[in-house]
């Protein structure tokens, strides 16, 4: 597990590397071929490691967008509540894991790289004072290959977005290592049950006070990053959603 570790930013150059494991690219795969006409996507999580200016993503597994998730050939939009209450369940077994960044397609509509859309609200995101990372990592889907290797049948790209940096990196495939390794078996939430949390985290004042401050960080985030997104409540999870 990597340890946790701001990097300098004092340099525009960054040696990066991205470590993918193969069943993580198999399940984007799998979800760009569930959608052939609109956009679609995910979150990515893992672990990374940062020394001065060398940085490791270690991307371990991905997220869907969530039952709820909203999708055109030029756009998309996922499921955010969903999409915590999973981050949640996989944080409570994996503590140190981070939400690295997020995958989506654009192989629908012919265009090879971020738009601008998606660079402003990466940009947001990433210099948002509540963003964990120094950085937020973008695996872009930008066409279909006609191949027979079923791994190899998606072209992606990788970017790097930094805090305090305006510019877009783009990571060269000679840096992206795929290896065998399993990913963290996410499974989907399908109902919200009191029996997922555990004793020690029912029971305990300092977890809940811990809950309780997270939510509060997460609920400034949208508020201060999608002021028009008005809170509504779900009779099905008991709780507030936007």
């Amino acid at each position: 597990m990597f340890k946790r570790k701001r990097m300098k930013r004092t340099s525009t150059d960054i040696k990066i590397r991205v470590v993918i494991a193969t069943s993580v690219l198999e399940s984007i795969f799998d979800e760009c071929d569930k959608h052939d006409i609109n956009e679609t996507g995910g979150r990515i999580i893992g672990y990374y490691r940062a020394h001065n200016n060398e940085l490791q993503i270690d991307v371990r597994d991905v997220i869907d967008s969530g039952p709820k998730a909203r999708r055109t050939p030029t756009s998309f939009f996922q499921d955010g509540e969903y999409q915590e209450s999973v981050f949640r369940q996989i944080e409570s077994k994996h503590p140190s894991i981070e939400h690295l960044g997020n995958w989506h397609t654009h192989h629908v509509n012919g265009v090879g790289y971020l738009s601008t859309g998606d660079v402003a609200t990466y940009n947001r995101t990433v210099n948002h004072r509540n963003h964990n990372t120094d950085f937020f990592y973008a695996l872009l889907v930008v066409a279909k290959n006609n191949c027979n290797n079923h791994r190899n049948r998606y072209k992606i790209k990788h970017f790097l977005l930094r805090r305090g940096d305006p510019k877009v990196y783009e990571i060269p495939a000679s840096q992206v290592k795929i290896i065998k390794e399993p990913s963290l078996c996410v499974e989907p939430v399908r109902e919200y049950d009191d029996s997922h949390v555990s004793p020690s985290l029912s029971s305990s004042n300092t977890c809940a006070t811990e809950i309780g401050r997270v939510r509060a960080k997460d609920k400034q985030f949208l508020a201060e990053m999608y002021p028009d997104l008005k809170p509504f409540i779900s009779k099905k999870l008991r709780n507030l959603y936007w």
